[in-house]
């Protein structure tokens, strides 16, 4: 079932979106829709981080997934993200948002990570122990 009728302007997209209260559909919608405003709306109403996530892992926007990566609230999930993912942007969202030692020294002894990332990681973890 789509969420948009052929014909649907914009502002009436917009406002289908706004009233969405489905999850999925707003997973959906931030995933694969053409229109920036659409798509960005959708994400910003998403506050379940497995959504979030849903998003970072799918989303065929570079615009949707940083703005997912930045909402997602669990370190852990970052640390996945980071992990998973070769996009140096959202590699660096992902780091802006870890406090945790412990996961940033994971990162930066996991070899099967992209260099540059586990190479932020150890630049980051002295900062770490600083603050």
């Amino acid at each position: 079932m789509s969420l948009f009728e052929d014909g649907d302007g914009l502002r009436t997209k917009l406002d289908k979106v706004e009233n969405l209260k489905d999850d999925d559909m707003l997973v959906e919608v931030a995933c694969t829709d053409e229109t920036a405003p659409i798509r960005l709306l959708a994400v910003s109403r998403v506050n379940n981080d497995q959504h979030l996530m849903k998003i970072v892992q799918n989303a065929k926007g570079l615009d949707v997934r940083l703005v997912a990566a930045e909402r997602i609230t669990s370190e852990k999930l970052l640390a996945e993200i980071i992990k998973g993912r070769e996009n140096i942007e959202l590699i660096g969202v992902c780091f802006s948002r870890i406090t945790d030692k412990d996961l940033m020294e994971a990162i930066a002894h996991d070899t099967s990570v992209n260099p540059v990332a586990r190479r932020m990681a150890v630049e980051k973890a002295p900062q770490q122990e600083a603050n």
